[in-house]
């Protein structure tokens, strides 16, 4: 039994850790994918007549530290030709939505304690206790689930996506 919930926690955390880390590096990649897409637009913003530049130009700078701040900006901002640029800033921010479903997180906060004590238990039987054991084994599961939880939420808590952000933030000083 303490074998069969010990082997369930561990592929439930192995294929928890994977998905969360596989969509933050998504995300991490959807932002270069947005700058580079944005410093495409930008660029062709010369092929406009030059009286409308200077008015489109604003408007870019504008839709750029919208989106460098993580807000929702396509209404800000429309110009057909640019359908990619806005496809991009879409998929980015519904990219902060995917999350496993939420029976998976209900599940880890049942197991996790559950095994924990049943480990407890299992070393209680010793001569002596191992305190020390029991006590690690709780913590390292606590810390994986919460790493998990974290990098679920790249926008809060230790692993950010923000730090990623630098480069629409190093695109928009790039637009004098």
């Amino acid at each position: 039994m303490e074998g069969a919930l010990f082997g369930l926690l561990g592929l439930l955390i192995a294929f928890t850790f994977s998905g969360a880390a596989g969509r933050f590096q998504s995300r991490r990649e959807l932002i270069t994918s947005e700058t580079n897409t944005i410093g495409t637009a930008w660029l062709r913003l010369d092929l406009l007549p030059a009286a409308v530049q200077p008015s489109a130009r604003e408007s870019m700078r504008q839709y750029v530290d919208a989106r460098a701040s993580g807000e929702q900006a396509w209404d800000k901002f429309v110009f057909p030709a640019l359908n990619e640029m806005f496809d991009i800033g879409t998929l980015r921010t519904h990219a902060l939505l995917w999350h496993p479903p939420a029976i998976v997180f209900v599940l880890l906060s049942a197991l996790a304690p559950a095994c924990s004590l049943l480990a407890g238990f299992a070393m209680a039987g010793a001569v002596q206790r191992p305190r020390l054991h029991m006590l690690t084994f709780a913590a390292i599961i606590a810390v994986t689930v919460y790493v998990i939880a974290d990098l679920e939420l790249p926008r809060q808590g230790l692993f950010r996506v923000v730090g990623d952000d630098q480069r629409l933030i190093d695109l928009r000083a790039d637009m004098r």
